[in-house]
Formats: structure tokens, sequence, C-alpha cells
């Protein structure tokens, strides 16, 4: 997992917290991520075998993406025990609240590395 670590982007990591609860389509994604940058993500996902595609037979045609085991545990390796469990406490939570959540800790993060810079 190692060299993977070395070529997925931050962005992806994003991508997969927000799968992690449950499938979704596109657009779903789209609401936290720009489309491009998901449209170019989600081919490398599935390539690592950390996102699956899947596409319904019924009409009106559907397309979702799921995170996968080897997915789970990558994201599980890049965390530490405590941002894991807040993931986990997220995913329990309304679309809002974890856009929310997700919002504060990735300003919380820019904050971080403006203070790191500083220093």
């Amino acid at each position: 997992m190692q060299e993977d670590r070395e070529k997925v982007p931050a962005t992806a990591y994003r991508v997969l917290l927000h799968l992690y609860g449950k499938e979704k389509r596109f657009s779903d994604l789209a609401k936290h991520v720009p489309k491009a940058t998901i449209a170019k993500l989600l081919p490398e996902l599935e390539a690592y075998q950390y996102v699956e595609r899947k596409v319904s037979t019924k009409r009106p045609i559907r397309v979702t993406y799921k995170i996968t085991e080897k997915g789970k545990m990558f994201v599980k390796s890049e965390l530490d025990n405590e941002l894991y469990n807040i993931i986990k406490s997220v995913i329990v939570m309304s679309e809002v609240n974890q856009k929310t959540v997700l919002d504060a800790l990735d300003k919380t993060k820019e904050q971080i590395v403006v203070q790191h810079r500083k220093s």
C-alpha cells in the first residue's frame, strides 16, 4: 500500500470518505468535490480497486459508486484511530451535518497548514 499512497491524490481521500457510508451517484459526490476532479479520480480509484462502479440494468440507467474493502483498508491506513472514529460517527449523520463537519475539518486542516508554514 505504500506505493499506492504515493500515487493517490489527497482529494481522493475526500471522495473515499464520502463513499464510506453508502454507495453514491456522481451527482451526490459533486456536492462535495468539483465535478472535474471526480471525473478524473473515479477511474483512478477504480484502477486501484478502491471503488466499485455499478451500472443498473433497469431504466433509467443508474450508475453508482461504492467503496471496496480494499478502499476501506486504504482509508483506515491513512487515518489515525481518533480521526477514524470521528469519521465513523459522521457516517451516521444526515448529509447536511456531514457536510458541516467535513467543511469544519477542511478549515481546521487549512489552519494547521498555515500555522505549520509560519513556524
